[in-house]
């Protein structure tokens, strides 16, 4: 199955887990992976720019894992992998918007499902990277 979706727009993302669930019955993984990235020094940034990164890097994670969650949490299991580059872990030049919405991907998903999930492993690098480039946590959610 192959969906073109954008996940600042809460309707595709409802729209995606329905389809998803009409075909396969169940939903045992989310990853977050959406990004954006716009280099433009800061004075010279516009505020389409800024909110179209932290919409998609940030409000994306929510409105997908807030879209899944109730479906996981029936069926008592599943696991949610939030990925980010780690471009949020010091300053780069013309990208002052990358940073803001790392802590966010990085912990926020640990605070929405604390109720239902465990943090099964935490900023892991890529591991074919000769840097860490990536990191991402995955949270195993468990019956209660």
């Amino acid at each position: 199955m192959s969906l073109e979706v954008d996940v600042t727009n809460i309707e595709h993302v409802n729209n995606m887990f329905k389809a998803t669930l009409d075909r396969y019955g169940k939903i045992d993984i989310l990853v977050n992976n959406a990004a954006r990235n716009v280099w433009s020094p800061v004075v010279e940034m516009t505020e389409e720019t800024w909110h179209v990164v932290i919409d998609t890097c940030l409000n994306g994670t929510f409105y997908c894992t807030r879209a899944v969650l109730p479906h996981m949490v029936r069926q008592g299991s599943g696991k949610i992998v939030s990925m980010a580059s780690v471009a949020g872990w010091d300053a780069a030049p013309n990208q002052a918007h990358m940073p803001q919405p790392k802590p966010g991907l990085w912990h926020s998903p640990g605070s929405w499902l604390l109720k239902w999930a465990s943090t099964e492993s935490e900023s892991m690098p890529w591991p074919q990277a000769p840097l860490p480039t990536l990191s991402w946590r995955v949270y195993t959610l468990r019956k209660t």
